[in-house]
C-alpha cells in the first residue's frame, strides 16, 4: 500500500506525501543493500542499482494491479516471472 500511497496531493499535504517517498526509497535502499551483499558474496552478478530499481517497479506494479482487482493467480504468476528474472542474475554454482 506504500508503493502508491499519495503520489499526488494538495500542496497542505506534502508532508505526509515526502514521509511516504522517504517509506519507498528506505524499502528500495534495504532491497539494494542486500543485494550489494549478495554481489560481495559471490550470489549475484547484476548490477545492485538496477535490480533493485526492477524488483521495485514490480513490487508497485503488483500493489497497483491488486488494487484494481488482480487475483492471487495473476499475482503469483508476476512474482514467478519477477523471482526468475533475479534468478538469471545468480552467479553460477561453483
Amino acid at each position: 500500500m506504500i508503493s502508491t500511497a499519495v503520489l499526488t496531493c494538495a500542496v497542505e499535504n506534502q508532508a505526509i506525501a515526502s514521509h511516504v517517498s522517504a517509506l519507498r526509497s528506505e524499502t528500495l535502499a534495504l532491497l539494494e543493500a542486500r543485494f550489494r551483499q549478495g554481489i560481495a558474496d559471490g550470489e549475484l552478478r547484476a548490477d545492485a542499482g538496477g535490480l533493485v530499481r526492477f524488483v521495485g517497479a514490480i513490487l508497485q506494479g503488483m500493489t497497483v494491479q491488486a488494487q484494481d482487482g488482480a487475483g492471487e493467480a495473476d499475482l503469483l504468476t508476476i512474482a514467478e516471472l519477477a523471482i526468475a528474472e533475479v534468478g538469471r542474475h545468480r552467479q553460477p554454482s561453483g
